[in-house]
This record gives C-alpha cells, sequence and structure tokens, in this order.
C-alpha cells in the first residue's frame, strides 16, 4: 500500500501544482494587464516594480486557482488510471475504493487549511500592499485618477465620466457636483475636450474645459428635473478638485474585501463608530471558508467523476473541470449580491454548492465502490 499511496500522491501533486501554475499565469495575464495597464503606460515604472505589482495579485487570483487546479490534477490523474485499467488491477488486488483515496482526500484536507491561509492572510495582505502602490502613483500622479469609460468618485462631492483619454488629454467630459449628503448632483458641466493638470505638493487636479456647457438644478428641490436651468458656457473653464481622504497616507478606508479574516472578526465584535454591519462582514468571512473548503469538495466531486468517464485527455478534464468551477462560483457571487440583505440570509447560501457538490460526490463514490467497472 506504501507504494500505491506513494505512487498516487506524487502523481496527484505533481498534476495539481502544475494545474495550480498554469491557471494562476492564465487569470494573472487578464487581472494584471486590467489592472496596472493604464499606470505602466502612462508612468515610467521601473520593470521589477511592474513584477513585484503582478506578484502582489498572485495570491488573490489563487484563491480561485488552487481549488480549481485541485480539480484539475484529480479528474486527469484518476482518469487516467481508470482508462490504463490502473484502477482495476488495484481493486483486484482485493484494495477497497475508499482505501485506495483515503490518502488523497487527506492531501485535499491540507490543502483546505493552505487555502484558508492564503485567502484569510496572504492574499488581503498583498491586495492592501497593491492597492497602497497604486495609490501612491495616485498621490505622484493624481491625472491617473480619470480613466476612459469608468466613473469617477475619488474627488469629494465630485463625479466625472470621460469618453476618451489620450495622456492628459481628455474627451467627452460630463462633470456632477453633488449634495454632500444626498449624494444629489446639484451643478454639471459637459465639454468635448479638456485638459489635466495635476498640483503634487497639494494634491489638486486642474480639469481645464474646452466649450463648456453648465447646467444648474434647483437648490431646493434638486430631483425635480422641469427646473433644471442652462447655466453658463465658457470657451475654457477652469475646475479645481481636491483629492479625498483615501488618498492620506496609510489610508484605505474600510474595504471588506482587502480585509484579513482577523480584520473581519474585529469589526464584528466592534462597537461605537467602528462598527460595521454585520451581514456583510460575516459573508465574506464565510466566503473564504468555503472557497476553501472547496479544495475539498471539488478534489471529492472529481475522484468518482474520473473513474466513470474514464478519459485521460487534457481537454475533456479540463472542460469537465470548468463546467464545474464556474457552476460552483456563479452561487457563489448570487450568494455575494445579496450580502446586503439579511432577510436572504446570504451567509447560508454561500454553503449551498458546498453541500450540493459533496453530497453529489459521496453517492458517486458510494456508486462506483459498490458497482466496480
Amino acid at each position: 500500500m506504501r507504494i500505491i499511496y506513494r505512487y498516487l500522491l506524487g502523481e496527484i501533486i505533481g498534476s495539481s501544482c502544475a494545474a495550480i501554475a498554469v491557471l494562476t499565469s492564465l487569470i494573472m495575464l487578464g487581472d494584471a494587464f486590467k489592472r496596472i495597464a493604464q499606470v505602466v503606460v502612462d508612468n515610467d515604472i521601473p520593470f521589477w516594480l511592474v513584477l513585484k505589482m503582478i506578484a502582489l495579485l498572485s495570491p488573490q487570483a489563487m484563491t480561485i486557482t488552487i481549488p480549481w487546479g485541485l480539480l484539475v490534477g484529480t479528474l486527469l490523474v484518476f482518469g487516467r488510471m481508470s482508462q490504463q485499467r490502473e484502477i482495476l488491477i488495484i481493486r483486484s488486488a482485493g484494495i477497497g475504493l475508499v482505501p485506495l483515496i483515503a490518502p488523497v482526500v487527506l492531501f485535499s484536507m491540507c490543502m483546505c487549511l493552505a487555502s484558508f491561509y492564503n485567502n484569510a492572510i496572504i492574499a488581503p495582505k498583498c491586495m492592501t500592499k497593491f492597492k497602497e502602490m497604486i495609490l501612491e502613483i495616485g498621490r505622484n500622479n493624481p491625472t491617473l485618477l480619470i480613466k476612459a469609460q469608468e466613473p469617477v468618485d475619488k474627488f469629494p462631492d465630485y463625479t466625472i465620466y470621460v469618453d476618451k483619454k489620450y495622456g492628459n488629454t481628455i474627451e467627452g467630459v460630463y462633470i456632477w457636483r453633488l449634495d454632500p449628503k444626498t449624494r444629489i448632483p446639484l451643478r454639471s458641466w459637459r465639454a468635448d475636450r479638456g485638459i489635466l493638470n495635476a498640483d503634487l505638493q497639494n494634491l489638486k487636479l486642474t480639469i481645464t474645459l474646452f466649450n463648456a456647457r453648465e447646467e444648474d438644478r434647483a437648490a431646493a428641490d434638486p430631483t425635480d428635473l422641469s427646473r433644471i436651468t442652462t447655466g453658463m458656457r465658457a470657451s475654457q473653464l477652469p475646475i479645481r478638485l481636491e483629492l479625498g481622504q483615501d488618498f492620506e497616507a496609510g489610508r484605505l478606508g474600510t474595504n471588506i474585501g482587502i480585509m484579513t479574516a482577523e480584520q473581519i472578526v474585529n469589526h464584528i465584535f466592534a462597537t461605537g463608530e467602528q462598527k460595521l454591519r454585520f451581514t456583510p462582514l460575516f459573508t465574506e468571512l464565510q466566503k473564504r471558508v468555503s472557497f476553501s473548503v472547496a479544495c475539498f469538495t471539488f478534489m471529492f466531486l472529481a475522484i468518482p467523476l474520473a473513474i466513470n468517464t474514464g478519459r485521460s485527455e487534457t481537454f475533456v478534464g479540463f472542460v469537465i473541470s470548468v463546467a464545474i468551477v464556474v457552476l460552483y462560483y456563479l452561487m457563489i457571487v448570487y450568494a455575494m449580491s445579496l450580502r446586503d440583505q439579511p432577510n436572504a440570509y446570504p451567509d447560508l447560501i454561500i454553503w449551498i454548492p458546498n453541500i450540493l457538490l459533496q453530497g453529489l460526490g459521496f453517492w458517486l463514490i458510494w456508486r462506483a465502490n459498490k458497482h466496480p467497472a
């Protein structure tokens, strides 16, 4: 049995690690490009710093790729062993399916702990460091805060939208000044073109609008669209904006997504002004635990699926894994969309994928053990 266990674990660990590395690289290609492309293009950033930013994003990607990689690796190994009749030969020697997969299941539980450590501590700390680097770059060059076709609300009491951006030149500019309490627009400006100028010392950004048109809403009732009046027109109009408190050194606000598990627990039991809503915090904590348990869930389901399908082709195993992962994470996304609705019990819904897939895995293993191929 030791030889079989050593052989099986070696195959599973090798295939799973390779799958995790490949999947993480694929996700990082898209995610890293999306997050840092504009920063790299508009700034003279050293190559080593770009690599550091990419490395800081890796643990976040691994919250998904660790369980996914275990799923792919298990499908490939057990699929090949089933196709080549290795499992049938082992069972003909009097070794049951349950004793055969026991070390693999134990390995998946160890990976659950490793995944939880990544999800609860490493990934949040790396994302915090990544955002601090982006904010530092933003402080050094506030023009980076303006992105094409993305609403920008980093400036107190203002929301900005631009259709196109070329360096410091923007086109199709829309600026709204908001009520500090209700966040309802009080005044707006439109312009065909604008120029961005940064004041690094005072952390201010000046947007010079060309061919600007202004609209005013009634101060008494800004929600009454019939009372909007046309304001001044200007061939050149400077609008000066200050950066918000989020750009103070070391400040990232209360972003639940980049909190460590310890910080989330502290906020759950906090009192006074620092206390955040319980349900979003508890749901986020449950999500990280659920993602960790997915290592066991995916591997436990992959074993009977691979044995029953008996396929060793990489493409077939990958397609099966994609279908399972998409189903799993769609349900997680649905649960997270309800985290601001306590009556919907999102913290319980988030466990439904694990319960269903584990139940299916138990049934398939019982069936395979009772009726060996």
